[in-house]
């Protein structure tokens, strides 16, 4: 498990090796200035913004998206507001640029948002908070294989942890391989300590991709997973801080 006192302060940087991932954590309750972040958002992300409700949840959107832009621009260059994205068939966003060949995909939950980065290998990512109300039993019982719900029932006064370990671990294979939940969770079977990916069930094309999973705390009371086509070279983790043109 990476603790969250081990993601680092962002510096600029548009560079990023071969083999190498980036992990961005995102505040979207942080301070940064919503009128300049939803200056960077598209027509469609702006309609997207206006159907929430709550204006929190509003709010998290504009600044979900306008991190986003900032994040892929210092690697792909130009203008947050010019990044154009596209998405595959199961939803899974790419940026829309031929002659990039940067992959990425984010998850959020609640107030905090992770954004991962990387060249050429398919790439995912999926963080929960880790909710005690949770009727976690029930869950497992429809998504997960057997030899994971006994995993959880081992873990005793940690069950919950551990039900959310292997529920973000399946949860970034799926949107790794960018089938999202058109690939049955239960279909996916990880496990713990060390945490792995021990088959996916029907699809064994699949499963022969060197998938490495990656735990994560990316906040107290938050459980999460890297899952990535080939091990990684190294792993950088970082702090997004919003610098907007205007700043001080």
């Amino acid at each position: 498990m990476l603790p969250a006192t081990h993601l680092a302060r962002s510096h600029r940087e548009k560079d990023i090796r071969s083999g190498e991932v980036h992990l961005w954590r995102v505040g979207l309750d942080g301070p940064d200035s919503l009128s300049k972040m939803v200056g960077l958002l598209s027509r469609d992300e702006l309609e997207r913004m206006e159907r929430f409700c709550l204006p929190v949840l509003r709010r998290r959107f504009a600044v979900a998206r306008g991190a986003l832009r900032m994040i892929v621009a210092r690697y792909v260059g130009g203008d947050p507001a010019d990044v154009e994205f596209s998405y595959e068939q199961h939803g899974k966003p790419y940026v829309k640029d031929p002659r990039s060949n940067l992959q990425f995909n984010l998850s959020h939950s609640d107030d905090l948002m992770v954004i991962a980065v990387c060249m050429d290998q398919p790439i995912g990512v999926d963080i929960e908070r880790e909710d005690h109300r949770f009727h976690l039993m029930d869950v497992a019982a429809l998504c997960f294989c057997e030899s994971e719900k006994e995993q959880v029932a081992l873990e005793g006064k940690s069950s919950l942890q551990a039900f959310f370990q292997i529920w973000t671990a399946k949860e970034a294979i799926m949107k790794a391989t960018s089938l999202g939940m058109s690939l049955e969770p239960s279909r996916v079977e990880v496990g713990l300590n060390p945490l792995r990916l021990l088959a996916i069930n029907g699809a064994e094309e699949l499963s022969d991709a060197k998938w490495h999973l990656i735990a994560l705390s990316p906040r107290e009371g938050y459980s999460g997973a890297l899952a990535v086509a080939a091990e990684p070279s190294r792993i950088v983790y970082r702090d997004f801080q919003a610098t907007l043109p205007g700043d001080c």
